[in-house]
């Protein structure tokens, strides 16, 4: 047997409104200059959050509900204030740097609500649009201060599931990785090749060494060659019987899954995962 290092991450569907595309559109357009359609707030204390918010609000994001959004069009003009809508509506805070980096579209708060920023390019080395008192930036460095970061959760996104190494379908803490009732949207392998099948859709192209196999939609179908033994759970089901192939006519032993069931769940037998 080919016995692989694998690290596995698995992404879950979470539903989410909000496009970080259409974030960094607009604050490329308007980082280094304001929108008339906003009120401008620099000669007021400060830019930053009311900035940060134009760009969440043309991105789909919604401020209804939340304290302070008091500035045109709902707006958040107060760093503490826009800091208490992102935990309101479910965006996932971290007093340091998440390991894997954060996405673009992601929030930062420096020094304890003093500024804020929008991520435009993500990573470990992330880089920032900000109104900040007339030293407006676009595509700079966060490289000063204590930063907090607020990142949102759309499909597929970033933090994964911790690493498990175990081969127990019965130890939901370190035999199996996955949420039951949530479908996986992505598949990520350390190394080795591997590939998906797409619910209601086909067998993706496989990958391999690090990369995403999915698309963002449920999987119902996983392969992974290497003679490596894994077994998935159907979502509203049970464990299937685990396998070793990578064969996608031979639904006994050639894959993990039932087409048209989507997967919540799987286990690796030997692997980190």
């Amino acid at each position: 047997m080919n016995l692989l290092l694998l690290n596995l991450y698995l992404l879950q569907i979470i539903l989410s409104e909000y496009d970080p595309n259409k974030a960094i559109s607009y604050a490329k357009r308007w980082a280094l200059d304001r929108n008339p359609r906003y009120h401008d707030y620099t000669g007021m204390g400060d830019d930053c959050a009311n900035f940060v918010s134009q760009c969440l609000i043309e991105a789909g994001f919604s401020t209804s509900g939340c304290e302070g959004n008091y500035g045109i069009g709902e707006t958040i003009p107060m760093v503490t204030n826009l800091e208490k809508c992102l935990v309101k509506n479910g965006w996932t805070k971290y007093t340091s740097m998440p390991s894997v980096g954060i996405p673009k579209g992601s929030v930062i708060i420096f020094n304890s609500n003093q500024y804020t920023a929008l991520v435009v390019q993500g990573g470990t080395s992330p880089l920032i649009a900000g109104h900040n008192c007339g030293n407006d930036q676009w595509m700079v460095p966060a490289n000063w201060g204590t930063k907090t970061y607020f990142t949102y959760k759309p499909p597929g996104i970033i933090p994964p599931f911790r690493y498990v190494n175990g081969y127990d379908t019965s130890d939901k803490n370190n035999g199996y990785a996955g949420d039951f009732g949530k479908p996986i949207i992505g598949l990520k392998i350390k190394s080795g090749t591997y590939t998906v099948h797409i619910k209601d859709g086909n067998w993706l192209s496989a990958v391999k060494n690090n990369r995403i196999a999915g698309n963002g939609k449920p999987i119902d179908g996983i392969a992974i060659k290497g003679g490596v033994i894994y077994r998935v759970h159907i979502m509203g089901g049970g464990w299937l019987p685990a396998v070793n192939g990578y064969d996608f006519h031979d639904d006994i032993n050639g894959y993990a899954g039932i087409l048209g069931r989507a997967i919540d769940a799987i286990s690796i037998k030997g692997n980190t995962y």
